[in-house]
Parts: C-alpha cells; structure tokens; sequence
C-alpha cells in the first residue's frame, strides 16, 4: 500500500493557533509501531502502516525536562484530533487537532488546540504547543486523504515528576484519551466523533499502561456519548457502524427470502 501513496504537501502559509509558533509542513514524517510498550504509549493497538485505510492511531513518549512528544494520523479528508480528560465524566478539555484545509485549491495541514464541549470544538490557545509538524498525504489508489502531525507540550499538561530525575518511573501524568474525526470546511471545525477511547486512566510518560487496552466500540460509544460526539463525522469515521448495517441488511433479506 506504501508504494502507491502519493504524499502531498501544498507549500503555503499554514494556519496555526498557537501563538508565537509556526507549523512545519513536512512530507517526512514516518509514524508507525515501532517502540510501543517498551519506549513510547500506543493508542490503539492497529497499525498505521499496514492499516492505513481504517487505522486512526496515536502515541506519547516522555521526554527529558518534563516534555511529551505526541503523534498523531488518521485516515480522514478532514481532521483527526487527540482528546485529553483528566475526568472521565467531561469532554476532553485538552484537544490537538491536525487538520486538512481541502478548500483552498489543494491540501494545506494546519494545526489548531480546542476543548471539548457538547457543542463542538471551542478553540483555545496552548502556549506551551511546540515543533508541530504536519502532513496530508494521498492515497490516489483509495481516492483517500491522510492527515499526520507530531508535536510537543510541556507544562500545559501539568506535566510533573517526583523528583528532578528524567527517568520516565518518575513521571506520572494521567489522562483519559480519546481520537477523534470531523470534517473541514476552510479552517472551521466541523462536530468532533470519537474514533476511539481508551476506557482508562492513562499514564502518558509510562509506555506500558495501555498494554490491556484495545479499541473496543463500547468504549468508542462512551466516548461519544460523555463529550457530546453524537455526529458530524465524515464517512471514514465509523467502520463499525457501517459494517453492523450490511448485516442486519443481510439478516432482512435472509427473513424476506
């Protein structure tokens, strides 16, 4: 699938809500499995590369000097944004989105930080954002867009650890942690769906707390009903949903027959 994926980077004025800093547009970012469980936290457990038609999948390593680096992608013609909730019973109040700006004669990655809300992503300013990077790539073979970014936060996430050791033991920084997929129009952001929630507590700087975890779709559903995700999804966003609908079909026409 590699050899027919075009990557496409419009060298333009990316638009970023980060004050004081720029994204890069990048066409070398690689974002795989490499290192989950032993030297970054996967989120999911598919794989980005072999699956990148349906996988949306993120990762946090921790960093020396009380920074986490994240990546992100996700197969949508919109954006795909990662959801931070240190309650299970709010929205993610922390939200990174990496988008597609499809409306300007091309593809243009841009990058924006939200919360959560039941009406939809109320952009906000996170100062401590840095070294975004960003890409949308095109599958010609799928007629399909994939939105990838890295990037790094620090004291914005109350990162803190026990001592002045940068051994990742020392760092605890819990979160529940939700993917989410929505459409674009311009640079507006269209009603957040979640994708996927981790359905626990989890410790970002400790690379084995989501080795029980999997991309369940009750979890997914909880996600979606907590934050007020209920719809505004474009059509890559819910494979479940759309495979559960073949068959009851089938089941219909099994019972007319």
């Amino acid at each position: 699938m590699e050899a027919k994926l075009l990557v496409f980077i419009a060298i333009a004025c990316a638009v970023s809500r980060i004050e004081g800093q720029t994204v890069t547009l990048s066409s070398s970012i690689n974002i795989t499995r490499s290192g989950c469980g032993t030297s970054k936290l996967c989120f999911p457990t598919c794989d980005p590369v072999a699956n990148s038609s349906t996988c949306y999948f993120g990762s946090s390593q921790y960093q020396p000097n009380t920074t986490l680096y994240f990546e992100l992608v996700g197969p949508t013609s919109g954006y795909v944004a990662l959801g931070l909730a240190s309650d299970p019973n709010v929205g993610a109040t922390i939200v990174f989105v990496c988008a597609n700006n499809n409306t300007n004669n091309g593809s243009i990655f841009f990058f924006q930080t939200a919360s959560n809300t039941s009406t939809g992503l109320n952009l906000t300013t996170v100062n401590t954002v840095y070294s975004v990077q960003g890409a949308v790539a095109i599958n010609q073979s799928l007629n399909q867009s994939l939105v990838k970014c890295t990037f790094n936060t620090s004291s914005s996430l109350n990162v803190s650890t026990s001592s002045t050791s940068t051994s990742k033991a020392s760092a605890t920084i819990n979160y529940y942690v939700t993917i989410f997929s929505g459409i674009v129009s311009g640079t507006t952001l269209g009603f957040p769906t979640s994708v996927y929630y981790s359905g626990k507590a989890l410790n970002l700087a400790d690379p084995t707390s989501n080795t029980n975890t999997t991309n369940s779709t009750s979890s997914a559903t909880v996600a979606a009903t907590v934050s007020g995700s209920t719809g505004g999804s474009d059509s890559l966003t819910n494979p479940v949903a759309h495979a559960l609908a073949i068959l009851l079909s089938a089941m219909g026409l099994l019972l007319l027959s």
